[in-house]
């Protein structure tokens, strides 16, 4: 599995690093107390090199857990494809909280 680094461009997309160029089939989303904090609803974008594509739309993510252990739900992508970045376009998430909340995103 593909371990990335997490930045926050803008409200709402979230933008792993990735180091080099890279086949990806799916995203990774990692999270606790995802009944109250977790996405649910997403776009997965990867980079072409010029503009942001979006590989998978709409992408329903269900948590059933709402403790302190760490879930992890896949998002697979229709087919994999070389990117240099992927992106993470959240449309809903559990706002028990006030909040939403992503321990960890890779790529496989």
């Amino acid at each position: 599995m593909g371990q990335t680094q997490h930045r926050s461009h803008l409200p709402g997309h979230h933008h792993p690093d990735l180091p080099s160029r890279r086949t990806v089939s799916e995203v990774v989303l990692a999270t606790h107390f995802g009944q109250g904090q977790g996405i649910t609803k997403a776009d997965v974008q990867t980079w072409d090199g010029s503009s942001w594509v979006t590989r998978a739309a709409d992408a329903q993510i269900t948590w059933t857990g709402n403790t302190a252990t760490v879930e992890r739900r896949s998002l697979r992508l229709p087919s994999a494809g070389a990117t240099t970045g992927v992106r993470l376009v959240v449309k809903a998430a559990n706002h028990t909280w006030g909040n939403l909340s992503v321990n960890e995103i890779t790529t496989r």
